[in-house]
């Protein structure tokens, strides 16, 4: 879908993969002679109003000439494209056993496999090849040669139900999808669908539940307008995504030896991504070890930007929004232009900064803005226990040093975690808490690890974890977190 996520944002790196995903199995269509790969229209729908008025107001100026609004104001028509799967896999299975080009068998992480300086040999198999690729899913055999991958699995439901007619639509979605079934070779001649996909990072492996039945049900019967039950479930199916914690394609050729390569975290978009990252992979093998450059898909991200955003787009009139590290002033401004500067409030320990925040904040002409010289697991316990603001909508969190003064004043996680609790007791349903930690300074990485390690324990909410530069283990990492609409405080 070239349109993806609650916030309905344009892929911008869509067309390319589009393209090279549909020239990858062109071919392999005219080589196997059977037909795979389709575009198709799929039909978006608004979860509620909220997300209508998203689309009203910011996104359909940008998305006119790519969507269609559907008559009823209800939601919006976009193209996409689909893979036939089941049969792409049993006939490129075929076609490769017929070939005589591929040998079956089942390797673990206890399979000897040699490097030598211009080879790799399996003698178990009696294998010789210039090089080898791991392509291991969600499985953790590779924790040896590549630690880490992957880091983040994903637990998914699906459901396959039967309704009595077919949909005029061929693909919906809302929170979850709907898309008719594809069973191999043959269509299935009832009107049998897919319903997915849940996500669980936190019990990958637990099987299928109850609990994801029930809301995959809920959800497709809401968004077709039909009354479901469970007499339509036809069979519920699990599986674990293999994934990664900043959401990205995994690239990496090994150091050590660089006749191996992982390619990993294709997510639930694989079919689209993995034609580009096959190819970005070889591109990287065909380079001399010491040119190797990242993946076209890693690059720089501005973290910043990106937090302006999740606060903007979760921001209600009249909520009280924090800025935790005040520093040179720059969230601390964007807060007040944001709602209203008599419901913002930056702290910061150093005296320094809380002038500089001041002086940013008058000479933009915003007046009413709260701020306070202190340690901010301090300040944030304060506000909590005093209950002095309710309804914050939004915190923010700079971690590091103030930039041009001392680089030994920094934030520590001594501190930071403490106030990280109070942030997410302060926040609203529905709030959201910004953490981007710098961890090229001496403490950086430790701070920055403290943080993740206590998002990952957290209850409260859904925390996303985007890397600067998925290359550069220095580079500043961004926490996004949301506070579920559901708990009222848990840390």
């Amino acid at each position: 879908m070239p349109i993806s996520g609650r916030w309905m944002k344009l892929d911008p790196d869509y067309p390319k993969l589009l393209e090279v995903a549909q020239q990858f199995y062109g071919d392999v269509q005219e080589t196997l002679g059977s037909v795979l790969f389709e575009r198709i229209e799929i039909q978006r729908k608004f979860y509620d109003e909220s997300e209508r008025a998203l689309f009203e107001t910011e996104r359909y100026r940008k998305l006119r000439e790519l969507v269609e609004v559907l008559p009823d104001g209800s939601g919006f028509l976009m193209p996409g494209a689909r893979l036939n799967v089941p049969r792409f896999l049993s006939a490129s299975r075929r076609w490769f056993s017929e070939s005589g080009c591929v040998i079956e068998a089942t390797l673990s992480a206890e399979t000897p496999i040699e490097f030598a300086p211009e080879e790799v040999r399996i003698p178990s198999l009696g294998l010789t090849s210039r090089r080898v690729f791991f392509c291991t899913g969600a499985h953790d055999s590779l924790q040896d040669l590549f630690p880490g991958v992957p880091n983040h699995p994903v637990h998914g439901e699906i459901l396959r139900i039967r309704l009595p007619e077919k949909l005029e639509c061929d693909t919906s979605v809302c929170r979850h999808w709907v898309t008719p079934i594809h069973s191999g070779e043959k269509e299935t001649p009832v009107f049998d669908y897919l319903v997915g996909a849940t996500f669980d990072r936190e019990h990958p492996g637990q099987g299928p539940t109850r609990e994801g039945s029930l809301l995959l049900l809920r959800s497709a019967a809401d968004l077709l307008q039909l009354s479901l039950g469970s007499d339509h479930v036809m069979e519920h199916q699990w599986g674990i995504r293999a994934a990664m914690k900043n959401r990205r394609v995994l690239i990496q050729r090994h150091r050590k030896y660089p006749q191996a390569a992982a390619l990993n975290g294709l997510g639930s978009r694989g079919s689209l991504l993995a034609p580009t990252a096959a190819r970005d992979m070889l591109n990287i093998m065909d380079q001399q070890p010491q040119q190797e450059k990242a993946a076209p898909a890693a690059g720089t991200v501005n973290l910043t930007a990106m937090a302006h955003t999740a606060v903007r787009r979760r921001y209600r009139s009249g909520d009280w929004l924090l800025d935790a590290t005040a520093g040179n002033g720059h969230d601390t401004l964007f807060l007040a232009g944001l709602g209203e500067p008599s419901r913002v409030i930056a702290v910061d320990i150093q005296q320094t900064a809380i002038r500089q925040t001041q002086q940013r904040l008058a000479d933009s002409g915003l007046q009413g803005v709260t701020l306070y010289h202190a340690e901010h697991a301090m300040a944030l316990g304060t506000i909590l226990d005093e209950g002095l603001v309710r309804d914050v909508g939004a915190v923010m969190f700079n971690l590091g040093y103030l930039p041009r003064s001392d680089h030994q004043l920094i934030t520590r996680a001594e501190t930071t975690i403490p106030a990280l609790r109070h942030a997410i007791d302060l926040l609203r349903p529905g709030g959201v808490l910004t953490v981007l930690a710098y961890r090229g300074h001496s403490g950086g990485s430790e701070e920055a690890e403290s943080v993740d390690q206590f998002f990952s324990e957290t209850q409260a909410g859904q925390v996303s974890v985007i890397p600067g530069n998925t290359d550069d283990s220095s580079s500043p990492v961004l926490f996004l977190f949301q506070k579920s609409t559901s708990v009222n405080s848990d840390a």
